[in-house]
């Protein structure tokens, strides 16, 4: 299946405007960000040194573009989402200059805030004494809307300087890239396996992609029956793994994967498991001539683990040994970028 990614940036405005998350600002709002400054001790071959990039202000504004900019001999290695909801979008890496979203709906016009925007884990040589410049930038997502807030917004720069140092070489200190746990979640290792679809949209979101539930019709989408979810069956059992065989003028068709086969019969309640039948309580059904089937059912026998979020009309597919955990922070920051590339998607 022809997969097609689906990455804006540029977007980012309309979903904050959409949703009233971008107002003008007032009097006496203000909001300045600020790339840090760190010191490194010379040694030999490279350092691994974390910038983080702070905010601090009450301006009512919630969607916002930073662009950091280091010396051309440095290179971004890694990005890390800040106490905010920010990198809506992944922002490139290995490269000395790096643009992300910053949205904060709690930023409200009146109180002080301060946070971390992102923090940038960058390479750094240090075998000769210098110093390494940060040039951080920050805007209103489309700001030409916006003329009013650009004087509200200031940048602070920052720098990196490797210097002689006077201790013993066992002395020395340097920052390192720091290793996370294998039994650690994040979004990213999150965002590698699963699926996530949503009722009435003609995409989804499989292993870290945007792409598109059927290339040829875009009016194939999930969609509830009796308090079930149908899904096209060609498109989650082959994202699964799984071969689906039919042939012209069958009424049937087999979902194959590793031990398991599956003997589906069009408009029909009764499901056959290796020779077991198992009736569910939402048909078989031919829409769009695409075979559409119960996500939980199919899933499920395939070994893999479905939550439903009811706010959002989401479902998730996730592997049984490693199911989706609702209420961890990798699994509640990924959805919400899911969602919001689902809505940006939507609005383009």
């Amino acid at each position: 299946m022809k997969k097609k990614v689906y990455r804006t940036l540029s977007l980012v405005f309309a979903f904050a405007l959409a949703f009233g998350m971008v107002s003008f600002a007032a009097d006496g709002e203000a909001l300045t960000m600020t790339a840090a400054s760190v010191s490194l001790e010379q040694g030999e071959g490279t350092a691994t040194v974390e910038i983080p990039i702070t905010f601090e202000g009450n301006v009512k504004l919630t969607a916002l573009e930073a662009v950091v900019k280091f010396d051309d001999a440095l290179t971004c290695v890694e990005y890390i989402a800040g106490d905010s909801l920010s990198g809506i979008v992944d922002p490139a890496v290995g490269t000395n200059s790096v643009s992300f979203v910053f949205l904060d709906t709690t930023l409200n016009g009146v109180e002080t805030k301060t946070g971390t925007f992102a923090t940038l884990k960058v390479q750094v040589p240090v075998e000769a004494s210098r110093d390494y410049a940060i040039d951080v930038s920050v805007s209103a997502v489309a700001d030409e809307q916006f003329n009013d807030i650009t004087s509200t917004l200031t940048a602070v720069d920052g720098k990196i300087s490797v210097t002689a140092s006077e201790t013993s070489k066992e002395d020395e200190t340097t920052v390192d890239k720091e290793e996370i746990p294998d039994d650690v979640m994040t979004s990213q290792k999150r965002a590698e396996d699963i699926i996530c679809l949503k009722i009435d949209t003609s995409y989804a979101y499989a292993f870290g992609e945007l792409i598109s539930i059927d290339d040829t019709n875009d009016k194939v989408v999930p969609y509830i029956v009796n308090d079930r979810t149908l899904v096209p069956l060609r498109f989650v059992s082959e994202t699964l793994g799984a071969d689906v065989l039919w042939e012209d003028g069958w009424d049937y068709c087999y979902v194959n994967k590793g031990d398991k086969k599956i003997k589906i019969t069009f408009g029909s309640a009764d499901i056959e498991v290796n020779g077991e039948v198992i009736t569910y309580d939402a048909p078989v059904q031919v829409v769009e001539n695409r075979t559409m089937v119960p996500i939980r059912f199919i899933s499920e026998e395939l070994g893999y683990h479905v939550h439903w979020n009811q706010p959002n009309k989401a479902v998730v597919i996730s592997p049984a040994d490693n199911p989706w955990v609702k209420d961890r922070d990798a699994e509640k920051s990924l959805l919400t970028d899911i969602l919001v590339m689902f809505l940006m998607k939507g609005m383009a």
